[in-house]
């Protein structure tokens, strides 16, 4: 990528979660589990806090934790050639046993992002948050 962002996105998705926040933070912190609960993702993990993962819309991604604020916010670092910036958790909790859980996207990329390319991106996300509730909500309370 130069050192001039040629164009840039910010992208807001969220989900209701039955679940405490510290519950899904610790699902979403782990990188190299996302497959199992979020579909059509691949992760190939580097480390515990770095892998590369191809999501639609994003393509093949180099991702690392930058921030963790458990149980609220997860920030990963997001890089590739075209693409470079954030992707947030951000974990609200929601009456007595909730969460909403935010999805924040920050990136600077190269020319080709468009319309197509964000419905892809959005419509991947979805999905995230569609498995990661059905597989919060799945596990007894206690």
């Amino acid at each position: 990528m130069t050192s001039q962002p040629d164009l840039a996105v910010a992208i807001h998705d969220r989900g209701y979660v039955h679940a405490p926040p510290r519950d899904v933070f610790e699902v979403v912190a782990r990188l190299s589990e996302y497959p199992g609960w979020w579909a059509r993702v691949t992760v190939r993990p580097a480390s515990a806090e770095t892998a590369q993962i191809i999501l639609a819309g994003l393509g093949k991604v180099d991702v690392s934790i930058r921030i963790e604020r458990p149980p609220e916010s997860l920030i990963l670092d997001v890089r590739s050639a075209r693409v470079a910036g954030t992707f947030e958790w951000f974990l609200q909790p929601h009456g007595e046993a909730g969460t909403i859980a935010n999805v924040l996207l920050g990136l600077s990329f190269a020319p080709g992002w468009g319309r197509r390319r964000e419905l892809a991106y959005r419509t991947a996300v979805r999905r995230g948050l569609v498995g990661l509730k059905d597989l919060l909500e799945a596990r007894p309370t206690g």
